[in-house]
């Protein structure tokens, strides 16, 4: 747990620090608003700040804290001739108080109800998040709420859905979403990857087969189709079904039964079909890899899952999301430095989600005993993925890649370039920040981060 110390009075701070510190990370500040600057930046689950301070009493502090940073729990501190201020300050939402001078039994009591309330509540939105694919849906991008609006929409119709987009980008949980927020939500969710199994082997677990159908077929067994029967049936990477498993497909869409293999009895089936491709079916239906009919039956709903590069402005709720959920999963109890957060948010994913969650697990594991993973901490598994990804297009579009120094290593000459490039757009967008992260594709936090890395001087005549 992540407790920060507000007090004007440093060796107050100083002496709880000593105290709680063995348990917990802590972090001190010593005025109000120097505490609300750092919450911006600091996931914080707990502050503990005294009232009487100058610029911004705890109580001012505890009201404009509870209002942006929900997910913090507040203790105010004061004398006990200020009892009052103890009772007005729960009045306005703070969780606990504490009297002056601080009992630290009674502290440490304060701080370990606050910690059992903690995992209360992370244990209940991970349960929530664990039921709900929408809630797994992190992000408030304008793309990401497109498709989320199209969940909602589509989700109550019979009609086949088709979800194109990149490996990594989140088909199967958009699929899961469409039937949790259906009326079928009560049915089962029957989930099979088409490019995972041979001919043989995925005909069988789609349609079942009976007894002695093939060798190894030593009982009967129903398929994905059955299984799915009111429910939803996701086909992922449905491009790479061969000829004669479409042909079969298509009867089941058209008709809504099948026969099992080795089956002479007829099998009706409710369920409906979403099914997800990284190809382009359009492409494989002229080349005549693609059945035509079959892909006109599939393509009556269709939706393209975003790319991360497409809404770089979740990434940051992204890492967030997966460093709560990961660190519970591996009893983590380290926080993440806010310029990981900057840095994460600046690479290319040719992964996209699944790829930042890999990173972001990799990263926990190998920090495992640290209190606060820096940015030092992840410099060895950085990689030139962002920066080679488009270095042929950055060097069409700038006129300063030939007079790079190529005496020095290649991680330089990539700072190098990266430097001149975020120059070049601060110029182009007359040193606007909000314009610039935007024209490079970056969140601000990124953006400054970068400046402050390069020594950067903005134009102070630029507001």
């Amino acid at each position: 747990m992540h407790i920060l110390l507000v007090d004007d009075e440093v060796h107050a701070s100083n002496a709880l620090k000593e105290f709680l510190e063995d348990d917990y990370n802590i972090s001190i500040c010593q005025n109000g608003q120097e505490a609300l600057d750092f919450l911006k930046k600091q996931k914080v689950d707990l502050v503990i700040t005294d009232h009487n301070m100058p610029l911004m009493t705890g109580m001012e502090l505890i009201k404009e804290g509870k209002k942006r940073f929900t997910d913090c729990f507040f203790i105010m501190v004061t004398a006990h001739s200020s009892l009052e201020h103890a009772i007005e300050a729960l009045r306005t939402g703070a969780d606990d108080y504490l009297l002056k001078p601080i009992d630290f039994s009674e502290l440490e009591h304060r701080v370990l109800r606050i910690k059992q309330l903690l995992a209360w509540k992370n244990e209940k939105e991970l349960k929530s998040q664990n039921q709900s694919a929408m809630s797994k849906m992190i992000g408030e991008s304008e793309a990401l709420k497109s498709i989320k609006s199209f969940a909602q929409k589509v989700a109550n119709a019979p009609t086949p859905v088709l979800i194109t987009g990149q490996s990594g980008s989140g088909k199967e949980l958009l699929a899961k979403a469409i039937h949790e927020v259906g009326e079928r939500q009560s049915q089962p969710f029957v989930a099979i990857n088409c490019a995972t199994l041979s001919e043989q082997l995925l005909e069988s677990e789609l349609f079942g087969h009976e007894k002695g159908s093939f060798t190894g077929a030593t009982s009967s067994k129903p398929g994905k189709f059955e299984l799915a029967y009111d429910g939803t049936l996701f086909l992922d990477e449905v491009g790479e079904l061969a000829a004669g498993l479409q042909a079969k497909l298509l009867r089941v869409l058209q008709e809504k039964e099948f026969y099992r293999l080795g089956g002479t009895r007829l099998l009706k089936t409710n369920c409906r079909i979403v099914a997800a491709t990284h190809r382009d079916l359009e492409g494989m239906v002229k080349a005549g890899e693609f059945r035509e009919d079959l892909y006109f039956r599939l393509n009556v709903l269709r939706v393209k899952t975003p790319s991360l590069s497409d809404r770089t402005e979740d990434i940051p709720l992204l890492v967030n999301y997966f460093f709560s959920v990961l660190s519970a999963e591996l009893g983590s109890r380290s926080q993440l430095d806010p310029e990981v957060i900057d840095y994460l948010s600046t690479k290319h994913y040719i992964g996209n989600i699944r790829e930042l969650r890999n990173e972001i697990e990799r990263m926990l594991v190998l920090n495992m005993n640290k209190p606060i993973i820096c940015l030092e901490d992840v410099a060895s598994e950085k990689t030139t993925m962002n920066t080679t990804k488009n270095l042929a297009e950055i060097k069409d579009q700038t006129d300063f890649y030939d007079e790079l120094d190529y005496s020095i290593g290649l991680s330089q000459r990539l700072d190098d370039l990266e430097e001149r490039i975020v120059i070049k757009a601060l110029e182009d967008n007359n040193f606007n920040q909000v314009q610039t992260a935007k024209s490079l594709g970056i969140t601000r936090g990124a953006l400054q981060y970068k400046i402050n890395k390069y020594g950067i001087t903005i134009n102070s005549k630029v507001a």
